[in-house]
């Protein structure tokens, strides 16, 4: 069962990661219910939690898992498009309180494709960089310049259209029609 909350634990960080900002709030979500559940340790004393069933249901076709909370009832979390609903049941099946954890209308952490810089990820950063990113001498066959930094780079600035990346060694637009919204929150956030 260990290895059960460890591959959704990865799975709930990779979204947190990698994942565009709806992706990233449905990792926050799952960890929250992972965080709820909390793991069984082994040796410690015996197991409350028992999962009972898990994985996809077909007839209601949703993903799903029930655990067995001993005398305290049943947890049910569902898997629904906007988030994650959590159901607890009494001990007769009698449904007691349910939750919402995530969803696009009460989601505090994460607004919808927000320029944030704490919302960008590592991979939309690098991937908006090999695809806008200009050399110098990509630029300044592009525009006409002389290619020697001294006689160029002002003229490049003052065209009021690019910015400098030290670290990169790449020239990059400041804005451009064919940025997406988020694009351009990131050129934003570079030049900053």
């Amino acid at each position: 069962m260990k290895e059960l909350f460890d591959e959704l634990r990865e799975q709930a960080q990779e979204l947190i990661d990698l994942g565009d900002s709806r992706e990233k709030a449905e990792g926050y979500g799952m960890m929250k219910v992972l965080d709820a559940l909390k793991v069984p340790q082994k040796g410690s004393r015996p197991n409350y939690f028992d999962v009972k069933s898990q994985g996809w249901n077909s007839g209601l076709e949703r993903e799903e898992i029930q655990v067995n909370c001993g005398e305290n009832g049943i947890l049910m979390v569902v898997k629904t498009d906007e988030g994650f609903v959590v159901d607890a049941f009494d001990v007769d099946g009698d449904n007691i309180n349910t939750m919402a954890v995530w969803e696009d209308d009460i989601n505090p952490l994460i607004e919808e494709e927000s320029g944030a810089p704490e919302n960008f990820s590592d991979v939309e950063i690098q991937e908006f960089k090999e695809n806008w990113g200009q050399s110098h001498g990509e630029i300044t066959s592009e525009l006409g310049f002389p290619l020697s930094h001294a006689k160029s780079d002002e003229l490049i600035i003052a065209t009021g259209n690019y910015f400098w990346d030290e670290a990169d060694k790449k020239w990059y637009n400041k804005c451009a029609s064919m940025f997406t919204e988020r694009e351009q929150a990131i050129a934003n956030y570079l030049r900053s």
